[in-house]
């Protein structure tokens, strides 16, 4: 999706992963396979505050997973007001439906599609980035948060 991304627009498009794990000897080959092993940076793991600070230097953040449970990476990213492009499964859905945009699970081309209007758009780019960091600041702050459990514990009591 990232390769096609990059060739379908004038951006220079580099692809920064961070984590590691059994999946990046397939990642590297993917990347060779595209001719983007160029443009590839494979960070692997790296400390939870240089992870949060890179969220906040991409121009985009992209999750296309296959499952997932409730993603603090999501809500970090969309936090510091990066755009965010998601694999449309209802982890990501039901919490940020219209204030990211989405891709059927595996379909490359729609994540490249996604992907090359918020890289060649600065204006749909920067509307996405202010909704994410207003949807996470309407539902999930630490605030917010405290408040949903407290009114779980009067309904309980």
């Amino acid at each position: 999706g990232v390769a096609e991304a990059a060739r379908q627009t004038d951006a220079e498009v580099t692809l920064v992963i961070a984590g590691d794990g059994d999946k990046r000897a397939s990642l590297e080959q993917v990347a060779i396979e595209e001719e983007f092993e160029e443009n590839v940076i494979f960070l692997g793991q790296i400390p939870r505050e240089r992870a949060f600070k890179l969220m906040g230097d991409v121009d985009v953040f992209a999750m296309p997973s296959k499952w997932e449970g409730f993603s603090s990476s999501a809500t970090e990213a969309m936090s510091v007001g990066t755009p965010c492009v998601f694999s449309d499964i209802q982890a990501f859905r039901a919490p940020f439906d219209g204030a990211a945009k989405f891709h059927l699970v595996g379909d490359s081309d729609q994540l490249a599609n996604e992907l090359v209007e918020l890289l060649s758009d600065t204006v749909v780019r920067e509307q996405f980035g202010t909704l994410g960091r207003e949807r996470v600041n309407e539902r999930f702050t630490t605030k917010k948060t405290a408040e949903a459990f407290e009114r779980i514990y009067e309904t309980i009591v």
